[in-house]
C-alpha cells in the first residue's frame, strides 16, 4: 500500500508508492530514504490520496477508484490538507496586510529612535570632552554601529520567539510555512533577516520583496527564501478555541 511520509528537511507531506526506496521532495529537493519499517511512515488506504512519485522525474499515479457507494468520503492527512489549503492561498492563521505593514513600520521607527539616541549620547560625550570619544563625531560610523546593535537585538528576539518588537506589539509571529513551529536560527535570522538586509543593497530588491506580499499567500520574497510565513496569534488562538484544542 502507499505510504505517507514527511520530508526530513522541510516537513512537506509526501506520498510514496509501495516498493520505492526513496522519494524526492518537490518543495526543497531533499531526498528522503524510505523503509518499510520506518516509524514515521504511516500507511494510507488503497483509495487514499494521489501518490506522487518524484524520484523518477515527477510522475503521478492515481489510486484505484472505490466501488463502495457507502464508503466515507476520502480525506487527506491533516498536515497534507493544511499544506494544500495554504498553497491555494487560504490560511486561517494568516496575518492581515495591515498588521504586517504596521509591524514593519514600528520596527523601522524603533531603529530610528535608537540610532538618534546613540547619536545624541555620542555627541554629548564629545561635547563634555569625554576620553571615550576620540576625534570629531563620526555620524556615519555611529549610525551604522547603532543600527547593527539594534538589528542584533531584534535577531535575538526573532530567534527565541519568532517575533520582533513590532510583531510583538501587532500580535504576529514568524513560523515555518509547512507548520506552525518557530523557524530555526538559519531560516529566521541568517536568511530572513541578515541576508535580506544585505540583498537590500541591490537596486529594486526591496521594492520587489515588499510587492510580493500582495500575492495569494501574502508572503514577501524573504519569506519564500526562508520557507516562512507570518501568522496572527489572535487568529490562531481563536481557531484553536473553535476546534476545542
Amino acid at each position: 500500500m502507499p505510504l505517507a511520509v514527511s520530508c526530513h528537511e522541510c516537513g512537506h507531506p509526501l506520498f510514496a508508492a509501495e516498493g520505492l526506496t526513496r522519494i524526492s521532495c518537490p518543495e526543497c529537493g531533499a531526498v528522503t530514504q524510505l523503509s518499510p519499517s520506518s516509524a514515521d511512515a504511516a500507511s494510507v488506504t488503497e483509495t487514499g490520496p494521489i501518490v506522487a512519485d518524484f524520484s523518477d522525474g515527477g510522475t503521478v499515479s492515481y489510486p484505484p477508484a472505490s466501488t463502495n457507494p457507502y464508503e466515507a468520503p476520502l480525506t487527506m492527512p491533516a498536515a497534507a490538507a493544511s499544506h494544500s489549503t495554504r498553497r491555494r492561498g487560504f490560511d486561517p492563521y494568516k496575518a492581515d496586510l495591515w498588521s504586517r505593514f504596521a509591524g514593519n513600520f514600528l520596527d523601522g521607527l524603533f531603529m530610528m529612535v535608537f540610532v538618534i539616541f546613540a547619536l545624541f549620547v555620542v555627541e554629548a560625550l564629545y561635547a563634555v570632552g569625554s576620553t571615550y570619544v576620540a576625534g570629531e563625531l563620526n555620524v556615519e560610523l555611529t549610525t551604522y554601529g547603532a543600527a547593527f546593535v539594534f538589528l542584533l537585538f531584534q535577531s535575538i528576539l526573532i530567534a527565541q520567539s519568532g517575533q520582533s518588537l513590532g510583531k510583538k506589539i501587532m500580535g504576529t509571529q514568524i513560523v515555518n510555512f509547512h507548520n506552525d513551529d518557530i523557524p530555526n536560527i538559519a531560516r529566521s535570522v541568517l536568511i530572513r533577516t541578515w541576508l535580506t538586509q544585505l540583498l537590500g543593497c541591490i537596486p529594486f530588491f526591496g521594492l520587489i520583496d515588499a510587492l510580493m506580499i500582495f500575492g495569494n499567500e501574502s508572503r514577501c520574497l524573504h519569506d519564500y527564501m526562508a520557507g516562512t510565513r507570518v501568522i496572527s496569534l489572535n487568529r490562531r488562538r481563536l481557531e484553536m478555541l473553535k476546534s476545542g484544542k
